[in-house]
């Protein structure tokens, strides 16, 4: 609810072919940003670096970045959901001086203690230093990226955000190529880490430039790991859930050793990879609906339940947010439904392009099914955060993860024919919970907005 929202309704509001495609451009940006980068680079570098490294520097260049990006983010998930809490309460309480000592204590804590942990973690993979050094710093950076990333939505400026990633990118790739041809996998390493290290210099400048502060660094966003417990456990758990699938496979006899302690399951993570960007669009999408549209009526329905409207206007002011809901949902069915179907009827020739192998198929297919159902889960997390329904957000986000742990081990046992299902699964049956979860709380919200204000005793 910060500066975004405000941003995307004057793009909205031009009317014009331009301000929508701005608009779509910048949330798929803040909701997509560094996995799209990731992937396109991997990609391209990995297309560059055929005549330069033999296939064991490949692949350890590709699982470094994997197990980077897949670790960065789960780690800085601990913090993701009580930082976002506390930005947008500060906002709020109008108090916007606040964001940048935030920003500089959780990424102060991030550094140092993704510094130690990379270093040690690395050091097992390869004793080399140079690589240990690179990869450590790589791994802060893009810890660094995940923070960032929470705080620029407080931001109006969109222009100079886009211009980072994009220069960012083009550094990462022809930076990675230039150092790659010379040193090799370090130089590929080192190359791709400056060019997202100018993503995040970037993306600070434009927040930095943005807000004033009232002292250099501040930690009181730390209590907040007291007061909402469930929102620390809910962000470990909502990034682990997705990753738990890869984690199985990796370690299972299945996985490939490439070395040190990293194993992967190519087979496995490449058709998912491919699959899940298949959401990109839907994350934009929904990002601009909840911003602009469903704000406006969220926000009424809170004015008019803090302003002593009466009953009658209350429930007006619910049903809209439950129609805004569900016009919002349509579209992202119809979209998201249209994307998954062309993917699966289009898959040998996605399969093609991305020269993924024949025995990959299947799991594509499955893959583009479960990102159908794990965006609209998350979806639906995000929506019951709004409305401070977070145990039960917390029990989905855990019944997503215990169910893909169990049904992925159960795929382990049925052989490779079901490889894919089990995270299919946990989707399915999270996402059917969800909407009836959800469903209850929407139809009695005004009975819950007031029964869950304190009663305070008053003395006569």
């Amino acid at each position: 609810m910060a500066g975004i929202g405000f941003r995307l309704q004057k793009l909205l509001k031009e009317d014009t072919y331009t301000g929508l495609m701005k608009g779509y451009l910048y949330s798929a940006i803040i909701s997509s940003g560094p996995m799209l980068v990731s992937v396109i680079c991997i990609g391209i570098l990995g297309f560059l670096s055929f005549p330069v490294l033999n296939t064991g520097d490949y692949l350890l260049f590709r699982t470094t970045i994997i197990y980077i990006f897949s670790f960065s983010i789960i780690f800085t998930g601990i913090f993701q959901m009580i930082t976002t809490r506390y930005v947008a309460d500060r906002l709020y309480m109008k108090e916007p001086n606040s964001l940048i000592p935030c920003y500089i204590a959780l990424n102060f804590i991030t550094i140092i203690n993704q510094a130690v942990i990379g270093a040690i973690f690395f050091y097992q993979v390869d004793k080399n230093w140079q690589y240990v050094a690179v990869s450590t710093s790589l791994y802060v950076i893009i810890s660094w990226l995940w923070n960032t990333m929470i705080f620029i939505s407080a931001t109006k400026n969109y222009n100079t955000i886009v211009i980072g990633f994009v220069i960012g990118s083009i550094m990462s790739i022809a930076g990675g190529h230039i150092a790659g041809s010379v040193y090799g996998l370090i130089g590929y390493l080192a190359g791709f880490s400056a060019g997202q290290f100018v993503i995040v210099v970037f993306l600070m400048a434009n927040f930095i430039k943005e807000f004033d502060f009232f002292k250099p660094i501040d930690f009181n966003f730390l209590h907040y790991f007291i007061e909402y417990p469930d929102l620390f456990l809910a962000g470990i758990i909502i990034n682990l859930s997705v990753w738990a699938d890869k984690f199985i496979f990796w370690f299972s006899p299945y996985g490939v050793n490439i070395k040190g302690l990293f194993h992967t399951f190519p087979i496995y993570d490449s058709a998912f990879f491919i699959a899940y960007l298949s959401i990109v669009p839907a994350l934009s999408i929904f990002l601009v609906r909840v911003e602009t549209s469903f704000y406006k009526k969220y926000r009424n329905f809170y004015h008019m339940v803090t302003g002593k409207a009466s009953l009658y206007a209350i429930e007006s002011a619910k049903d809209d947010i439950v129609q805004d809901l569900k016009r919002s949902m349509t579209i992202l069915l119809k979209i998201q439904g249209s994307i998954t179907l062309v993917l699966i009827t289009c898959s040998i020739k996605v399969m093609q392009i991305a020269k993924l192998q024949w025995a990959q198929l299947i799991i594509f297919k499955i893959g583009a099914l479960s990102a159908f159902m794990l965006i609209f889960f998350q979806l639906m997390v995000i929506i019951m955060f709004y409305f401070e329904f977070r145990k039960e957000a917390l029990f989905l986000t855990l019944l997503f993860l215990a169910t893909n742990i169990i049904a992925t081990l159960i795929t382990l046992y049925l052989g490779f024919s079901s490889f894919g299902y089990g995270f299919f699964a946990a989707g399915f049956v999270s996402l059917f919970c969800g909407y009836f979860i959800l469903d209850h709380k929407l139809d009695n919200l005004e009975y819950l907005t007031f029964s869950s204000q304190p009663i305070l005793k008053i003395k006569v």
